[in-house]
C-alpha cells in the first residue's frame, strides 16, 4: 500500500488512506471555490474602513502542513482518538512527537 500512496498527490491520498478509513466524513482538503454549507470564511477590511468587510476568496493554502484541510469538531475528535490509539503513527513516533525537549 505504501508504494500506491507515493503515486498519489497528498490531495488524493488523504481521503483514501486517512479520512475515509477513520470515518471522517466532514473532513476534506479545502478548495476556496467550493460551496460548503456552514463553512466559516475569512474576511478582510474593505478599503481599510472599520466595519466594511470583504470575504477572502483565497488565502493560497496548499494541501500540506500549513492548512487547507477543513473539518468538523466531531471529526477532529475522531482524529485525536485515532492518533492516540496508534492508528496513524507507530507508538514510538507518537511518544517522540509528544515528548518535550530536543530530538536525539
Amino acid at each position: 500500500a505504501t508504494t500506491e500512496i507515493y503515486t498519489l498527490s497528498l490531495l488524493d491520498a488523504l481521503p483514501i488512506y486517512i479520512f475515509a478509513p477513520l470515518g471522517m466524513s466532514d473532513t476534506a482538503v479545502d478548495h476556496s471555490g467550493d460551496s460548503i454549507p456552514n463553512r466559516a470564511l475569512g474576511y478582510r477590511l474593505k478599503d481599510n474602513q472599520a466595519g466594511q468587510f470583504l470575504p477572502v476568496a483565497d488565502v493560497g493554502m496548499l494541501p500540506f502542513s500549513a492548512g487547507a484541510i477543513r473539518s468538523s469538531l466531531a471529526d477532529l475528535l475522531v482524529w485525536q482518538k485515532a492518533l492516540f490509539a496508534g492508528k496513524l503513527l507507530p507508538t514510538a513516533d507518537l511518544v517522540q512527537m509528544s515528548t518535550s525537549g530536543r530530538p536525539s
